[in-house]
């Protein structure tokens, strides 16, 4: 369990950055874990990348798994009561209240009732260029990986929000999907 606040910054990453509330990158299992403190980054960075487009994974439990997961690798039963805050200016950025992205990675059983705000704002000041973002209260992304029995309850001061880019994907449980499915889910809130 975690209920220490954790702020990421880094100016000019060439380089994923994971950033969650009990790990950064899952490979295979994360069961039973709660975070309680406020998560949030404004990692950021340049406008043009040599030879990768770095992205923002940020989570309230974890901040991804992309292509990096076990066979089998799951998340249940964790829970997120903590604010998820971004601000940075990543090319695409994954935010979600259990996981920022999730890669063949099984996400069951989990409970978000923490409020997940996005204002990416582009990577050169003053644009959105190629600034993209996902928001979700259980994953910002899930990619060939189902959310099943999973819950976002918000109350009635708190919302699930993005305010930056000039592509926003935004949803109770999961901002953008790709394969899987979601099932037996429960939203909510705004």
């Amino acid at each position: 369990e975690n209920y220490g606040s954790i702020a990421h910054s880094s100016a000019r990453s060439l380089h994923d950055n994971y950033v969650g509330g009990v790990c950064g990158m899952n490979k295979y299992v994360v069961i039973r874990c709660k975070n309680g403190g406020d998560i949030s980054s404004a990692g950021s960075c340049p406008s043009l990348a040599p030879t990768a487009e770095p992205r923002m994974y940020l989570g309230g439990v974890l901040g991804g798994s992309l292509g990096r997961s076990l066979p089998g690798a799951f998340v249940a039963w964790c829970e997120n009561t903590g604010r998820v805050g971004y601000s940075g200016a990543f090319i695409v950025s994954h935010i979600g209240g259990i996981g920022g992205y999730n890669m063949r990675v099984k996400t069951k059983f989990c409970i978000n009732r923490g409020e997940i705000v996005s204002a990416a704002r582009g990577v050169e000041e003053g644009s959105d260029r190629y600034c993209q973002e996902m928001a979700g209260g259980i994953c910002g992304m899930a990619e060939s990986g189902n959310i099943d029995f999973c819950e976002t309850t918000l109350d009635a001061a708190h919302t699930i929000r993005t305010e930056g880019g000039e592509i926003s994907m935004t949803g109770g449980i999961a901002g953008s999907m790709n394969g899987g499915r979601i099932s037996a889910c429960t939203f909510t809130g705004t």
